[in-house]
């Protein structure tokens, strides 16, 4: 189950991954590269994992990969909604490998707190955790 929807006016694709369905790989990197031609470089990323489930090592890939194409999109900043150690670990750890600038955050209101004031320049351009 996933979500994944661009909000033009905050320049912010929005994402949330629950337990993963068999075909989601293709659906999600479709429709990820769809919403993700509405925003401009420098956009945000706010994605809200608190319902996602531990994959596998070889269904983690589909984190690395959604990842290098919003690097590669121009992201500029984004956090994400975990309240699972197991699932913290995990993303922080494909975050590393990509060096993905996240910050790891327990509410989706945090998030959006912490995106708002990065893209007013209230926060360090550049945070990786």
């Amino acid at each position: 189950m996933y979500y994944i929807e661009a909000d033009t006016v905050k320049n912010r694709l929005y994402i949330r991954l629950g337990k993963k369905s068999d075909g989601d790989e293709t659906s999600l990197m479709q429709e990820l590269n769809s919403e993700l031609q509405k925003l401009t470089p420098g956009f945000t990323v706010l994605s809200d994992l608190s319902d996602f489930v531990p994959v596998s090592q070889d269904d983690a890939q589909l984190i690395v990969k959604a990842q290098e194409a919003m690097m590669k999109r121009g992201m500029g900043m984004s956090a994400r909604v975990v309240n699972s150690a197991i699932v913290r670990m995990q993303v922080e750890r494909r975050a590393r490998e990509t060096a993905f600038p996240a910050r790891t955050v327990t509410t989706v209101d945090e998030a959006e707190t912490f995106l708002n004031a990065w893209q007013a320049g209230l926060v360090k351009k550049h945070i990786r955790q």
